[in-house]
């Protein structure tokens, strides 16, 4: 049901996707929901990866969750103890969205 929704909500994104895909998406997922802001991934492993969101013409705590709930759902269904937190938010004076996820 998740991957079928993501689906629909980024056309762009291929059928099937793994952690590491999904994890290079975001920029696709990003510009879904938004119309500003730089997608950046700052660290990726085998297990985990740290991705920010920074120069956002208009910040919001609401986006930020729904991308943090929705990365965290769809990491949920490729692997069931996957996690997504969202460490900084640019809206709240940080530099960016931070958003830490962990898989495997």
């Amino acid at each position: 049901m998740v991957r079928r929704g993501l689906g629909k909500f980024c056309p762009g994104l291929p059928r099937f996707v793994t952690p590491d895909m999904l994890v290079h998406c975001m920029p696709v997922i990003w510009s879904s929901m938004s119309r500003s802001g730089e997608v950046h991934i700052l660290e990726q492993s085998a297990t985990g990866a740290r991705i920010s969101i920074r120069a956002q013409a208009e910040p919001s705590l609401g986006v930020c969750a729904v991308v943090a709930g929705l990365i965290c759902a769809t990491l949920r269904q490729l692997e069931p103890y996957a996690d997504v937190n969202a460490i900084s938010s640019q809206v709240l004076g940080d530099a960016a969205d931070v958003f830490v996820l962990t898989w495997g």
